[in-house]
């Protein structure tokens, strides 16, 4: 398997990924930004140094990676107290993730360390969200190792205050969820073994953690939907297919990323490893197709959900403002990508929006 790694790695080096301009693609899906953009800026580095996260270089590429711009373009529309909220989470969620990946060797040296981490941080975040801790493990925020988690508490506190036990419920299935596939991913990434396309699109459903963001955007925009909206085929449909958008954004433009850390986790090689397609122009071509698939079934479940709304002012409208944050995670994904240090993507913009970046 390290042999077929090496191979495709050797077969993307030193080529050049044409990327078209990913908003085009979305039809008229809107972009935004959420007007406390300043203010929640200047509000970053102060929460950082107060943190759990004591490392100075640590907490500078979170500065750089501007993550209070991340959290405006997602959520234009939510309140002081619930941007940063939501700060806090994206923070959270990179560095707890970045750690794994890293493979710390406080906590993710050996596979079997990275299991007890995620493990360990279920509980941690079960705990946090007020919910019931596992059988025998009343004391498990207490005894729990990993500081990061302190970071998630504080997140956390802010849902016990807005939300109700059946939310919050809702809301850690997908952090379970999302912890039980980054498991799967740390595996993957130890053994050098590579997924087929099905078994890549499931592991990064949960490792993407966009379904974890989606089980809280009522939250962020100040309305409770209903569960049975919440459970509904359809709404189960524009989740789905806003997270597979979301991440085919983050592998497009991480591409460059991945191949030089040698671990290509990626739908670009998986694609160029296990479908027809044989150079990078046939797997854009195809995702692009993937791409506009994804807007086309979000747009054809959204129009069910409408019609079984219609009746109810109120919940017809609460259905909008969450179907158009879900437009801002994927547009805001975009925008956010191509600003930041994380990818430095300015420089390999071309005339018309488009990309070019070199492998």
């Amino acid at each position: 398997m390290a042999d077929q790694i090496n191979d495709l790695l050797s077969r993307l080096s030193g080529k050049e990924l044409h990327v078209p301009d990913l908003l085009t693609l979305l039809g008229d899906w809107q972009t935004d930004i959420n007007p406390h953009l300043d203010q929640l800026r200047q509000r970053v580095r102060p929460m950082l140094e107060a943190s759990v996260i004591n490392n100075p270089e640590k907490i500078s590429k979170v500065i750089d990676y501007d993550f209070a711009l991340l959290a405006c373009l997602i959520c234009p529309n939510a309140g002081w107290e619930e941007i940063q909220s939501f700060a806090v989470f994206l923070i959270w969620i990179f560095v707890w993730d970045d750690d794994l990946d890293l493979a710390e060797p406080s906590i993710a040296g050996t596979k079997s360390e990275a299991a007890a981490y995620c493990r360990k941080s279920a509980e941690s975040a079960q705990m946090s969200l007020g919910l019931s801790p596992p059988e025998g493990n009343i004391e498990v925020k207490m005894r729990s190792p990993f500081p990061i988690m302190d970071l998630f508490d504080k997140f956390a506190s802010s849902l016990v205050n807005g939300t109700d036990q059946v939310h919050r419920q809702r809301l850690f299935a997908e952090i379970e969820f999302y912890i039980s596939e980054v498991v799967i991913e740390h595996a993957r990434q130890h053994d050098r073994a590579l997924p087929n396309v099905d078994e890549y699109l499931q592991m990064r459903m949960g490792t993407s953690g966009m379904l974890v963001f989606l089980a809280f955007s009522d939250y962020m925009n100040k309305m409770r939907l209903p569960e049975w909206i919440m459970q509904a085929d359809e709404m189960t449909i524009l989740k789905n297919e806003t997270t597979k958008l979301a991440m085919f954004v983050n592998d497009i433009y991480s591409l460059q990323k991945e191949i030089m850390s040698g671990a290509p986790q990626n739908i670009v090689p998986i694609l160029l490893n296990t479908s027809s397609t044989t150079t990078l122009a046939e797997c854009m071509d195809e995702l692009t197709t993937m791409i506009c698939d994804s807007v086309q079934n979000f747009e054809k479940a959204l129009c069910n959900l409408d019609a079984t709304t219609r009746e109810d002012r109120t919940l017809h409208n609460d259905l909008h403002v969450y179907a158009d944050n879900c437009r801002t995670l994927v547009t805001g994904l975009i925008e956010w990508s191509k600003k930041t240090t994380r990818y430095s993507l300015g420089q390999y913009e071309v005339r018309g929006g488009g990309l070019k970046i070199p492998l």
